[in-house]
């Protein structure tokens, strides 16, 4: 998993995914042995998890962002409005003809499918940007009960299953457009 091989909205979240994993090792390389050290040691795959999901998630917008440059959204747009001022010029006029209003249809539809994907797009890198922030203050928690005596793991296990959770399910809307 490379951050550089995908493009930023998403670059920026997974470097900073991937970063998060290794202040979590370093934290548990720095806890004292015994069995908070040890549960660290377990949540660490959630942590895997988590970074594993948030390049899931990137790779497959960069994909979608690929498929939306093909759409071309800003000419999608342009020609949008232009079928849209001849089908009303065409009713002023009282002769809509069959092929002007199917035209008209059909660049609704795919206005208004490329509008949906690049809003589709644009929500998933706020929310993977939240995530990854999440990540991070999981990261802080396990700083924080390494060192504390007798503080309980099952908060940020809590967290860090809420974090992969909310990852996955990201992907899976992602996978749904």
């Amino acid at each position: 998993m490379a951050p550089a091989q995908v493009p930023e909205p998403w670059r920026t979240p997974v470097a900073a995914a991937v970063a998060a994993r290794a202040r979590y090792q370093e934290v548990v390389a720095r806890a004292v042995a015994g069995p908070v050290r040890e549960r660290l040691v377990e949540l660490g795959g959630q942590v895997d998890a988590g970074v594993l999901a948030a390049w899931g998630v990137a790779t497959r917008a960069t994909e979608m962002t690929e498929a939306l440059r093909a759409i071309d959204v800003a000419g999608a747009t342009a020609e949008h409005k232009a079928a849209q001022r001849e089908l009303q010029a065409a009713r002023e006029r009282g002769d809509v003809s069959p092929a002007v209003q199917a035209r008209a249809d059909a660049l609704a539809a795919r206005h208004g499918s490329a509008h949906r994907l690049q809003n589709s797009l644009e929500d998933a890198a706020e929310q993977l940007s939240v995530i990854e922030v999440r990540l991070e203050a999981c990261v802080a928690r396990a700083a924080e009960l390494a060192f504390s005596a007798g503080a309980s793991a099952d908060p940020l296990a809590a967290d860090l299953e809420a974090v992969v959770g909310e990852l996955g399910a990201l992907r899976q809307a992602l996978e749904g457009l």
